[in-house]
């Protein structure tokens, strides 16, 4: 797999290296130089990665104690070190953390270990093919590290246990996993109540009110996001976040810090006045999320447009390389096409409530770069349906149905407990939808994509427990 994508990196075309001009430490004068900015770099990574301030011991003092696990200092089997080995991707590092491990139930001996990995350890920083000096790391967090992501995870838990405590911001989801999804009446006595909106790393906190969006936005660290009912909530949780980041030495960046508000459709839309730090944070109409455009009106046009307009440049750039180049064997042009420009059209379309507009416009490009693949004019007047059989691709309608249930086979195997499953199985509980005309939701759609793809609406969630089972069963049913 590896060997493929250096391949497809090859002929896509080399990364483009600069040097960009930086602010120096006071912020007064900008490096242009490479040797000024490579000690800009050294300065800053010498700062982040030696970090003196320690957590508070009022904080860890207050969090509970853990009963120590002891089968963590047991010898690791050669075949358990076998598989551990193999499951480390190369060029990776340990991290470190600084709660002391005792807290959460991790003996003398397994403690010893995860500091060895730490002592001694130095870094470089490179920009653009210069190398600085080497210095030592001691502490902070380590992109691309194998062991960083779990010290980091139990470093964020305790923060957010002292944050919060006994407090329970968010939004409150009704759920029920042990009744069929498409069952109209399944959410007409729901069993469980769900408030555990938090997420870590790539997170966004929630709210149905300002005060609850202020309120959360303490909940998360490194691209998090914090869900509330009300704007007095979100405050609240923006609070506790910040008290809490603020204890655990860590810091929240203002100015990527955004609101956005998603009023009842009856409801009027004021854009909400959250602070962080006395900094009042700015409202959003679109905000970019893990490569993803969120809009506030909960449309996926501007997703859409976006989408397009990164195939066509994906398309365009492989046009001298790839789509010109007569050595070029047809097959191996569409397996490029299926690798850089399809992927790249539906990226994120798993979660996506498609509408039969926009997938039209998805797929009239999809079949505008077949055609060009092809070198087909308008004139040859051969239809759609014979350019995908020539090509053996499926057309967009088939793609979208088939990662949108690849996606919910993914949701209906996992534990419970996790909260995907919970809000796929879910309602909103303080709210009710309205009679009438209904704004199309996400499992909505899943009915019709279900008898689209011949897959039997009524044991669909026990055909998705076999995985192998499931994703032979929606393949075959795009294919059709």
């Amino acid at each position: 797999m590896k060997n493929i994508f250096k391949a497809i990196k090859a002929i896509y075309g080399p990364c483009t290296k600069e040097s960009a001009p930086l602010l120096s430490s006071n912020g007064k004068t900008l490096l242009k130089e490479k040797s000024p900015i490579l000690k800009r770099w050294d300065e800053h990574f010498r700062s982040v990665l030696n970090c003196s301030l320690p957590i508070s011991n009022a904080a860890i003092d207050r969090l509970p104690q853990v009963d120590t696990n002891n089968d963590l200092d047991i010898t690791p089997s050669l075949p358990e070190t076998i598989r551990a080995v193999k499951h480390i991707s190369s060029g990776k590092a340990p991290g470190s953390g600084a709660i002391p491990p005792e807290k959460f139930g991790c003996p003398e001996r397994f403690t010893h270990m995860v500091r060895q990995l730490h002592d001694g350890m130095t870094a470089r920083v490179t920009d653009n093919e210069t190398v600085s000096q080497e210095f030592a790391v001691t502490n902070g967090e380590k992109q691309g590290c194998v062991l960083a992501p779990n010290l980091f995870s139990l470093m964020f838990s305790a923060m957010l246990m002292d944050a919060y405590c006994d407090k329970r911001p968010g939004i409150r989801i009704a759920y029920r996993t042990e009744v069929r999804l498409l069952k109209s009446w399944r959410m007409q006595t729901p069993r469980h109540v769900s408030t555990d909106l938090l997420f870590a790393d790539d997170c966004a906190l929630n709210t149905v009110t300002e005060e609850d969006m202020q309120r959360s936005m303490g909940l998360f660290a490194d691209d998090c996001a914090l869900n509330t009912v009300t704007e007095e909530d979100m405050q609240r949780s923006m609070d506790l976040t910040t008290a809490g980041c603020t204890n655990f030495r860590k810091t929240i960046a203002s100015a990527k810090t955004v609101v956005m508000h998603k009023p009842p459709i009856s409801a009027k839309y004021n854009a909400h006045r959250v602070n962080l730090n006395g900094i009042q944070l700015k409202n959003l109409e679109i905000f970019a999320y893990l490569g993803s455009a969120l809009a506030r009106n909960t449309r996926i046009d501007d997703e859409v447009a976006q989408r397009i307009a990164k195939a066509s440049q994906a398309f365009d750039w492989l046009h001298v390389s790839v789509w010109n180049r007569h050595g070029f064997h047809l097959n191996n042009k569409l397996q490029m096409h299926k690798a850089v420009v399809l992927t790249t059209l539906h990226y994120g379309a798993e979660i996506w409530t498609i509408c039969s507009n926009k997938a039209r416009n998805l797929n009239q490009f999809h079949l505008s770069c077949l055609h060009r693949i092809l070198k087909l004019r308008w004139q040859d007047r051969i239809l759609d349906t014979k350019v995908l059989e020539q090509t053996g691709i499926l057309s967009i309608h088939a793609v979208l149905r088939q990662v949108q249930l690849r996606w919910i086979g993914h949701l209906v195997r996992i534990n419970e407990e996790q909260l995907p499953k919970r809000l796929f199985y879910g309602d909103v509980a303080t709210c009710a939808r309205r009679q009438g005309g209904q704004k199309r939701r996400y499992k909505d759609t899943l009915n019709k994509s279900l008898k689209q793809l011949q897959i039997n609406p009524a044991i669909w969630e026990d055909l998705a427990q076999n995985r192998p089972a499931w994703r032979i069963s929606v393949q075959t049913g795009a294919e059709i």
